[in-house]
């Protein structure tokens, strides 16, 4: 049987990290996915250091966040909220998360 995890699904607009659904108490679980942990295993390397920023203080400030916990931070692009992820062999893969498609997970880049 896969292992699976549950990632957290996070917008990244204007300099503010907020959960996908950010309304009510629940909104991070409200904003959860469990995956196939296989072809997602961690986040890329965060280049904007104000997204490292936010992501660390996330990380300080949500009791239901611990290291281990993989916050996904999509950005738009052309339409289209993408962010980049790690296989558990280390290859690179595009994660786009579109509300009518969901997520998908795009082979090594």
């Amino acid at each position: 049987m896969d292992e699976s995890r549950t990632i957290y699904l996070a917008r990244w607009q204007e300099g503010q990290l907020t959960a996908w659904v950010d309304e009510g108490h629940y909104r991070w679980d409200l904003s959860s996915l469990r995956i196939n942990a296989k072809p997602l295993q961690e986040l890329a390397p965060v280049d904007d250091p104000a997204l490292q920023q936010a992501l660390a203080d996330l990380r300080d400030n949500e009791k239901l966040f611990d290291a281990g916990s993989l916050i996904v931070p999509f950005v738009v692009e052309e339409g289209t909220w993408r962010a980049i992820g790690m296989t558990e062999k280390g290859q690179q893969v595009a994660i786009e998360y579109d509300t009518d498609t969901g997520l998908e997970i795009r082979g090594a880049t």
